[in-house]
């Protein structure tokens, strides 16, 4: 599908020369030896953000009396709003007043571009900047499943929601079932958690994946980029997918197996990632391969019986320190 495929496009390509934004980052000065002539965009230029309301930042005209700063939709080039004032001191900053979209999988919204121009005593300029791009990420969300969440969909497989409130699915023997969420996400401060249960099976695998992209899943349903934490009640297992195929990262079985009920956590910092099981602490490693993409949730179904995978709630959120101690 176009739209779909465009999403792909933007995961691969974007994401190797735009910079992520650090969360609740504000954006630097801009650069002194800028040509201050006409006002030049400097925040947000090539960026994922995660405010709603960004604060756009551009080079002082000593001339100018006031400024617009106009923003569009990057697919349609539909005018989202217009900023007109003066703030300034050795720069100018204008503050967005209707909040922005975030970008969703499938759709084109989140992805926006916008532009500056001066006011002089003569009159608006009919000169404007170039016009630069920006993505905004969610900042996170919380699925509790008491219904189906529209925030998730299938990528492979039946997935519902039961008369006790859990995501469920029975999964296809031998292939890879899962669902995905539908935000796109960054990875500096991602904490990432799902508490699940898989009845029957406690050898099977059970997944997570994270800054991924299911776009293009190989024949067993396997997710084609991003990470993958993989947990069975006995152990787990961290591997990395590209286009040529998985690379594993670490990998180690329990000394006392788990049962029942699980919560497994991922916190991404830097080229970290971090991992606990019912905040029992598993490791550190380093990985610096995928800095953004969607989260899901997965199972392989190795016997034939009836051995479904239970998702309480899955959530995502943001924090600069550890979720849990390190050791």
């Amino acid at each position: 599908m176009r739209v779909s495929r465009i999403v792909t496009v933007l995961f691969v390509i974007i994401m190797a020369c735009v910079a992520v934004d650090p969360v609740g980052a504000q954006g630097e000065m801009p650069d002194a030896g800028v040509d201050a002539a006409m006002p030049v965009p400097t925040y947000p230029v090539g960026v994922f953000i995660t405010q709603k309301l960004p604060i756009y930042k551009f080079t002082l005209d000593p001339s100018a009396l006031k400024y617009e700063v106009q923003v569009f939709t990057k697919d349609t080039h539909m005018l989202v709003e217009s900023i007109k004032g003066f703030n300034c001191t050795s720069y100018c900053l204008l503050k967005s007043t209707i909040p922005l979209k975030t970008f969703v999988r499938g759709k084109q919204k989140g992805y926006y571009t916008w532009r500056v121009r001066p006011k002089y005593a003569s009159g608006w300029s009919s000169t404007w900047s170039a016009e630069v791009e920006f993505i905004v990420l969610s900042t996170g969300f919380t699925s509790y499943f008491d219904t189906l969440d529209s925030k998730w969909s299938t990528v492979r497989g039946t997935w519902t929601v039961n008369s006790l409130g859990y995501y469920k699915t029975l999964g296809e023997l031998d292939h890879v079932s899962s669902a995905i969420e539908k935000h796109w996400l960054a990875g500096q401060g991602m904490v990432y958690e799902v508490r699940l249960k898989r009845k029957g099976e406690g050898g099977s695998p059970n997944i997570l994946y994270f800054l991924g992209e299911p776009e293009y899943p190989d024949p067993y349903g396997e997710w084609n980029l991003g990470y993958r934490f993989e947990f069975d009640y006995g152990g787990w297992r961290l591997s990395r997918y590209d286009e040529v195929g998985s690379a594993g990262i670490a990998n180690d079985h329990f000394i006392y197996p788990y049962s029942g009920w699980v919560k497994l956590t991922i916190w991404r910092w830097g080229s970290e990632i971090s991992l606990w099981v019912n905040e029992d602490y598993i490791g550190t490693f380093t990985d610096s391969t995928y800095n953004i993409g969607y989260v899901g949730i997965g199972m392989v179904e190795v016997d034939p019986g009836d051995s479904p995978l239970l998702v309480d709630w899955a959530k995502v959120y943001y924090s600069a320190n550890p979720p849990y101690a390190k050791y």
